[in-house]
């Protein structure tokens, strides 16, 4: 589902990721392990079509990411390290948002909110505000909000920063829950222990 040949990013003359040859399967759990400064988040930036490679290729799903990035766009969800919610928003309609902008139809976009929401433990939030949240819920949120379009591939970055122990088992299941799906996901931490069960 993912291949990478020899993908480099120079930032300057400093190397954040130096010629990585990988190979993802489809429905498989990828994780991405290292310290701050590793290239987890570029290697991820890069493969979501949102930083151009300084050299070497990849493919998701058999398209380019440089050749057909509207084409690698449609089958990935991405969540970045550090990102922006809607405050005023409930959770309900932040993802309701979204479901219209990724062109959900009304009921399926219903359904897989509800789903999400039980799943990883935002049920009871689902009228609240999004500025009310903490930020292990906030977390949460971004990784609903990047399964919501039912993506082939999804990239989450640092998902489970900020997470407290009965947070991380419900991500834990829902990503286990994604893969049954057939989903391929690629998560990074530079914390090993945090990624030990995945």
């Amino acid at each position: 589902m993912i291949v990478c040949e020899n993908l480099t990013r120079y930032y300057g003359s400093f190397v954040a990721v130096d010629n990585l040859t990988l190979e993802i399967k489809r429905g498989a759990v990828c994780a991405l392990v290292g310290p701050n400064g590793a290239g987890k988040s570029t290697t991820m930036k890069m493969l979501s079509t949102l930083l151009a490679p300084s050299s070497g290729h990849a493919r998701i799903g058999g398209r380019d990411i440089v050749k057909d990035p509207h084409g690698v766009r449609r089958l990935i969800g991405y969540l970045p390290d550090t990102f922006q919610l809607y405050e005023d928003m409930t959770v309900f309609r932040y993802l309701r948002f979204f479901a219209h902008a990724y062109e959900l139809d009304e009921s399926t976009a219903i359904a897989r909110i509800a789903d999400f929401l039980e799943r990883l433990g935002l049920g009871e939030k689902r009228d609240s505000r999004v500025a009310t949240l903490s930020r292990g819920m906030r977390q949460r949120l971004g990784v609903a909000k990047s399964f919501l379009h039912d993506p082939e591939v999804v990239f989450l970055d640092e998902p489970a920063s900020g997470l407290d122990p009965t947070a991380r088992a419900e991500l834990l299941d829902f990503l286990r829950y994604q893969q049954w799906m057939g989903k391929t996901v690629v998560v990074s931490s530079h914390v090993l222990k945090e990624l030990a069960d995945f």
